[in-house]
């Protein structure tokens, strides 16, 4: 007949932590153990800072048309093509062709700018 394990049994599984006291040779061990987890969170810090250099191009979609072939050949400097998409209205921000977030277009010194006004979900 099986017995219930009692607490006291010496086969207990459980994890170590720092308040147990180990046998010589199983120190050794525990530095070795700690050596790799130290090695292993500085190879995640590695790739999170590589991760965070990585530069990616943003594209503002201001609006879209479509012309006729004959109408696209005749156009020259001054020309004004009318996009579908109203002044305030929000513009798409993209990144590899993936819309991730809206805004809208300001004016920041002398140079185009959006102002964000929603971030899509991932």
């Amino acid at each position: 007949m099986a017995r219930a394990p009692q607490d006291d049994d010496e086969d207990e599984i459980r994890p170590i932590d720092d308040s147990d006291e180990l046998p010589a040779n199983n120190r050794r061990g525990r530095r070795v153990i700690d050596q790799i987890a130290e090695e292993e969170k500085n190879k995640k810090q590695d790739i999170v800072e590589a991760r965070e250099k990585i530069q990616v191009d943003m594209n503002a979609i201001l609006g879209s048309t479509s012309l006729k072939i004959s109408n696209l050949l005749k156009i020259g400097r001054g020309a004004v093509i009318e996009f579908d998409q109203s002044i305030d209205m929000p513009i798409e921000l993209t990144i590899n062709d993936k819309v991730v977030a809206m805004a809208q277009v300001v004016v920041k010194g002398d140079k185009l700018a959006v102002l964000i006004t929603k971030m899509m979900k991932k």
